[in-house]
């Protein structure tokens, strides 16, 4: 499988809430930088942890990849528009973006940078 392929298997599990299969897809010492995970995370544990987190507060979260684009071998970028209700403030919130994941040699993933836009 490439690594276009992991990224959008990885998207598949974040929209079916399955953080068991997400954590699989990271490396130990991963970094996950993101506005919507308060900022930079590091270790698969954190990034769960803080994924787990954000999904209790946004249980209805759809999150669509417009395009996936291979920006090399290692480098994958995604665009997407997210929807999302805060279930502690009820504020419906609509997010727009891009995603750069960099895998590793053994297609894990090492860092993945959210920018919105």
């Amino acid at each position: 499988m490439n690594n276009k392929a992991r990224l959008i298997e990885y998207h598949d599990a974040l929209n079916a809430f399955d953080l068991a299969a997400a954590s699989k897809m990271f490396a130990d010492n991963a970094a996950y930088v993101s506005p919507g995970l308060k900022n930079s995370v590091v270790g698969r544990t954190a990034i769960m942890h803080a994924m787990a987190e954000y999904f209790a507060e946004y249980s209805d979260q759809v999150s669509l990849d417009d395009e996936v684009l291979e920006l090399d071998a290692m480098h994958i970028q995604s665009v997407w528009t997210l929807n999302a209700t805060s279930n502690k403030t009820g504020v419906k919130v609509q997010r727009r973006g891009k995603e750069i994941a960099t895998f590793d040699k053994d297609g894990l993933i090492i860092k993945i940078e959210v920018i919105d836009t």
